[in-house]
């Protein structure tokens, strides 16, 4: 499944140069900023994620 989405990743970008240049050059220098946005929003849902359940066990500690 990797190599086939690679392989339709590079055949995409290679049709998209060819066809239409400045629209694949953007997306190529805007896909690196998506993935940065992504990874940091992935890693701030996994800190705030991690404190909501600390705050689950303190409170059953409470609880019981």
């Amino acid at each position: 499944m990797i190599v086939f989405a690679v392989g339709m990743s590079v055949s995409g970008l290679g049709l998209g140069f060819y066809k239409g240049w400045s629209l694949t050059l953007a997306l190529l220098l805007i896909g690196p900023l998506i993935g940065i946005g992504f990874t940091s929003f992935m890693v701030m849902m996994t800190k705030g994620m991690a404190e909501t359940i600390r705050s689950y066990g303190k409170s059953a500690g409470y609880a019981e």
